[in-house]
């Protein structure tokens, strides 16, 4: 092994080198992690799915060119989940989404009347002397 300088983005590290090689192949894969990034973002509008791929990007060492590429994706991507958020479409499912749990609420509150005359029914027909016309009128 030789131990030398490697210059990267105008700063120098002790590092023991590999070559070149290294350097390019680390770059590539920083920025075709952005591309898919991209590609999700707004060939397949899926934010989260690029909002994974820039986060990989993210974790790699990044230069400056890359880090600007980073910072602008994920304020691209910032920029349509609050798109998508206040759309039309997701204020449809919330009004879908309360009136599903008003619904719920109600047939809870049937069914919690229909169980206490159901209770109700039987023990009336367990007594001595069931008053028929109260049975009459449960059902």
């Amino acid at each position: 092994f030789f131990f030398f300088f490697q210059a990267e983005d105008g700063i120098r590290d002790p590092l023991w080198s590999r070559g070149l090689g290294d350097v390019y192949k680390r770059q590539g894969k920083v920025m075709l992690h952005l591309y898919l990034g991209c590609l999700k973002l707004f060939s397949y509008p899926s934010p989260l799915a690029a909002l994974y791929e820039v986060l990989k990007a993210q974790e790699e060492q990044t230069n400056l060119y890359e880090q600007f590429h980073i910072h602008r994706m994920l304020s691209r991507i910032e920029d349509q989940i609050i798109k998508k958020d206040t759309s039309d479409d997701a204020s449809k499912e919330i009004d879908m989404l309360i009136k599903f749990q008003q619904l719920l609420a109600e047939m809870q509150d049937n069914m919690q009347e229909a169980l206490k005359l159901y209770i109700g029914f039987w023990k009336e027909l367990q007594d001595e002397s069931p008053n028929f016309q109260y049975l009459g009128n449960i059902s």
